[in-house]
């Protein structure tokens, strides 16, 4: 059971580090592309 708990709370901290990494990987593309579409004017 305590293994098992360890688990969960283990997933849970991976899925917030996953939800942070996947918006500051979303932001960094958009601010890619605004800086791609100012060199192309």
């Amino acid at each position: 059971q305590p293994s098992l708990n360890l688990r969960s709370t283990f997933d849970e901290k991976n899925f917030k580090l996953m939800g942070l990494l996947g918006l500051v990987g979303l932001w960094g593309v958009r601010a890619a592309q605004a800086d791609f579409w100012d060199l192309e004017r």
